[in-house]
C-alpha cells in the first residue's frame, strides 16, 4: 500500500520464539518478511524496524493472515491507527 506523504505511516511487525521467514497477507497483498525473536522484543526494547521485519501501511482496518511453511498461523481483522507500530506475537 503506497502511503501518501500527508499520512503518517503505520507499521506492523511480528515476533515469535525464534526468528523465521513468514508470509503476511494483508487484504489481497502478500509480503515475505521475517519475525523478530521474542526475547529481543520482550526485554522492553523497541524492535529495530527493517524492511525484513516490518510492513509499512496506511492506517485502516485490514484482514491480516500469516502463513508459515504453508500453514496459516494467524488470521484476524485489525484496525491499525495512524503512526501506530503494531506488534503481533505469533
Amino acid at each position: 500500500f503506497p502511503v501518501p506523504s500527508s499520512t503518517t505511516p503505520s507499521n506492523i511487525s511480528f515476533t515469535s520464539a525464534k526468528a523465521m521467514d513468514i508470509t503476511v497477507i494483508i487484504d489481497e497483498s502478500s509480503y515475505d518478511i521475517c519475525t523478530v525473536k521474542d526475547k529481543a522484543y520482550k526485554a522492553d526494547r523497541k524492535i529495530k524496524q527493517t524492511a525484513n521485519n516490518t510492513i509499512q501501511i496506511k492506517p485502516g482496518t485490514y484482514n491480516i493472515k500469516v502463513v508459515v511453511e504453508g500453514t496459516e498461523v494467524f488470521a484476524k481483522k485489525l484496525f491499525i491507527s495512524a503512526s501506530e507500530h503494531r506488534i503481533i506475537e505469533l
